[in-house]
């Protein structure tokens, strides 16, 4: 494309517990894109300043991560004089409707031209009713635009390494959590089997060489009826998922032919002893989850109709 493509200003902190999100944000960057991305982790400077430092003139697009930080609240006169859009990633349902703190203050002067959200209609933790309602009924989102863009990944960074961990559960634990409830009875139930378990929190390269070398990858989503970040990541990665199968997932994910199912979480070592009896069927499944994944949850199938939308405006 010519060098006068439209300018996006991506505005966040770097995200080792959300690496779809950096992978998002590469692929918005990518050479033949349909915007000039710059990207600046100074959530707390005027976006004045940071474009005298990064850019010759005011951007097209702020796109702002769900971050904290006063800059774009500082920046209200500026984002509007300059016609400047704002572009919001909205990250949690219950921190945006529930307006978290400055997180939600950043917007009311400025206002959402486009909000994302990460899911499709549900009910239960994560609401995009709920958000939609919230939408409906506050003044200063009157000229917001929802728009839904799934968790997609980068095939090249999933890799599938040589299988020496029978089963892995990496997520937050949190015992005072309520939500993360299933997660402490699969890490105790995980504790009673005779096998190489590995349960903990990893991020980054380790986080991918855990998955990549997990013949087992145990998933579990706070109560979501979505699928969150790990069920992408696991799958691309080779491994076989076990966890419960998300409501609006249920043409990705079949118990036994995609995923291995479960509904009790105190269960878990239980189920993983079973499987690992049968090594071809993990195989079987891991391979067609992996397929499905890749089929439907790539970058380059999910990011080109947001752009699009965005770039008509």
């Amino acid at each position: 494309m010519s060098a006068s493509k439209p300018v996006m200003l991506v505005i966040d902190r770097p995200r080792e517990r959300s690496p779809l999100l950096t992978q998002f944000y590469g692929y918005l960057a990518r050479a033949d894109g349909m915007f000039r991305i710059v990207r600046d982790n100074r959530t707390d400077m005027p976006l004045k300043d940071v474009i005298e430092d990064r850019l010759d003139g005011p951007p097209d697009f702020v796109y702002w991560g769900f971050t904290p930080g006063t800059g774009l609240r500082r920046s209200a006169n500026y984002v509007n004089e300059k016609n400047i859009k704002v572009i919001c990633d909205v990250g949690d349902v219950e921190q945006f409707v529930g307006n978290y703190g400055p997180v939600v203050d950043n917007f009311q002067e400025t206002g959402i031209d486009y909000l994302i959200a990460r899911w499709p209609d549900v009910e239960g933790f994560h609401s995009s009713v709920d958000l939609r309602e919230h939408v409906s009924k506050t003044p200063w989102l009157n000229r917001t635009e929802i728009i839904h863009v799934p968790w997609a990944i980068d095939p090249s960074l999933y890799y599938e390494g040589e299988r020496d961990i029978d089963a892995s559960l990496v997520c937050t634990m949190n015992p005072m959590w309520h939500y993360h409830e299933n997660r402490t009875f699969a890490r105790y139930s995980l504790a009673g089997i005779p096998a190489n378990i590995r349960v903990g929190n990893w991020y980054a390269v380790e986080y991918l060489d855990i998955l990549s070398r997990s013949k087992i990858f145990i998933v579990e989503g706070s109560g979501r009826n979505f699928l969150v970040q790990k069920y992408l990541e696991g799958a691309a990665c080779g491994a076989m998922l076990m966890g419960e199968i998300p409501g609006t997932a249920q043409d990705i994910f079949e118990d036994g032919i995609s995923i291995a199912e479960v509904r009790d979480y105190s269960r878990t070592g239980e189920i993983v002893f079973e499987y690992l009896k049968e090594p071809e069927l993990i195989e079987r499944i891991a391979a067609e989850g992996r397929r499905r994944v890749l089929d439907k949850f790539t970058l380059d199938k999910i990011v080109p109709p947001f752009e699009k939308t965005i770039w008509k405006s």
